[in-house]
């Protein structure tokens, strides 16, 4: 599976929220395994994140600013840098993860949801969020 490295940098900090959840084992080890191979791409990502950053912006105090002169060539080789593919399972296949596996007590938002679903294949047994997608019907007309 291909994902461009500006999702990976949505999907990691969601996944790392997803770590803290215990979930049954097979599910954590199937994360786990998966979870390691995206940590490292997200590592080498912020790591050249950083350098262009560096390359083209000057340290003020805790935070790099970029001058207007080189805004250009920097917007230009950090959207290049965001827009690279990268394949995230060479060995594994996406995981899948039951709802119900996520247990009544879990707190994770639609926001993190939403950027998992790129890694993960979220599963629901009971076929409940299959009418929550069905079109609203529209309201007749007076």
């Amino acid at each position: 599976m291909k994902i461009k490295l500006s999702e990976l940098s949505v999907v990691y900090p969601a996944l790392v929220k997803l770590a803290q959840v215990n979930l049954p084992i097979k599910v954590s080890f199937s994360l786990l395994r998966y979870s390691k191979h995206i940590e490292s791409e997200f590592k080498i990502f912020s790591e050249l994140r950083e350098k262009v950053f560096k390359k083209y912006g000057q340290q003020e105090g805790n935070n790099i600013v970029i001058p207007n002169e080189k805004i250009e060539e920097f917007n230009k080789e950090i959207t290049e840098l965001m827009e690279t593919e990268i394949e995230l399972t060479p060995k594994e296949s996406k995981p899948s993860i039951k709802i119900s596996d996520l247990g009544d007590n879990v707190k994770i938002s639609i926001a993190d949801i939403s950027a998992l679903e790129a890694i993960i294949d979220f599963k629901d047994d009971s076929d409940m969020l299959a009418g929550m997608k069905e079109t609203i019907p529209q309201r007749p007309s007076v």
